[in-house]
């Protein structure tokens, strides 16, 4: 896969999830070692006024996207963090590098977890969105 078409189907699906008010700092760049490395960095704010970061650094070398490093990093309204999904550290989880963090950054709980997907985060914000409304 051409990084262009990774980076193209990013924007689309950033901007095309109808609770999501606006992206703001949308930063996508090609890395200049190739045409198959990006890092993708972008905030979206949905209606409650709740927040997604997103950062990837993402090579399509292999014909699919490959995540080297991510964040993605859910905040509640309130500046509360809900959830952050993050590589490579915590050793000690069972799908290291992979992990996730639940709950407020001060009371966090690691747990095992895979690198999810944008389809898969969003699911997640939708639920939580959902269960709060």
């Amino acid at each position: 896969m051409d990084i262009d078409v990774h980076i193209e189907r990013v924007k689309k699906g950033l901007s095309s999830k109808p609770w999501v008010v606006n992206v703001e700092s949308p930063n996508i760049k090609r890395l200049s070692k190739g045409k198959s490395r990006a890092i993708v960095k972008a905030r979206l704010r949905f209606f409650d006024g709740s927040f997604l970061d997103i950062h990837e650094r993402v090579d399509t070398n292999r014909c699919f996207p490959e995540y080297l490093t991510y964040s993605y990093q859910y905040i509640d309204k309130s500046g509360e963090q809900v959830f952050r999904y993050d590589a490579p550290h915590h050793p000690e989880v069972d799908t290291f590098p992979h992990h996730k963090h639940v709950g407020p950054e001060d009371d966090e709980r690691i747990v095992a977890s895979q690198c999810p997907s944008h389809s898969e985060i969003f699911r997640e914000i939708n639920q939580y969105l959902t269960q709060v409304m």
